[in-house]
């Protein structure tokens, strides 16, 4: 029976394997560093004396997102696809307060106050 941490060790191997391996077939960078970490703790290996934890996984998790956010976000709400989804697919239509907030480090925080109508919201007015 496998533990926790092998299951975990199981999973980031193969997002490695599809995402940070040097022959990805859909490559993320990262620091070269970092991946040596992820590396290190798949293969249960040292790095200074000490074997990572999951915790450079989290970090890598962190770095991708962060990145994400600050470049591509914006421009996937942005889009016609994303508006296309939006009026199809949730029956949405912006108002005119509908703008993305951003927190203190400028990321991106759709949560904070897009406001979108729906049609269920204005049979609820009626």
């Amino acid at each position: 029976m496998q533990n926790d941490d092998d299951i975990l060790r199981q999973d980031a191997r193969q997002t490695f394997i599809l995402h940070f391996a040097p022959n990805a077939p859909q490559p993320i960078r990262l620091s070269n560093a970092l991946l040596q970490n992820i590396q290190m703790y798949l293969e249960n290996k040292k790095v200074n004396g000490v074997v990572p934890t999951f915790e450079c996984i989290l970090r890598a998790q962190r770095e991708v997102y962060e990145t994400l956010n600050k470049r591509y976000f914006r421009k996937f709400l942005d889009s016609k696809y994303y508006q296309d989804y939006r009026s199809e697919v949730l029956k949405v239509t912006p108002v005119e307060s509908d703008i993305a907030f951003t927190d203190s480090n400028g990321m991106v925080d759709p949560a904070s106050g897009a406001a979108w109508e729906t049609d269920y919201g204005r049979r609820l007015k009626k």
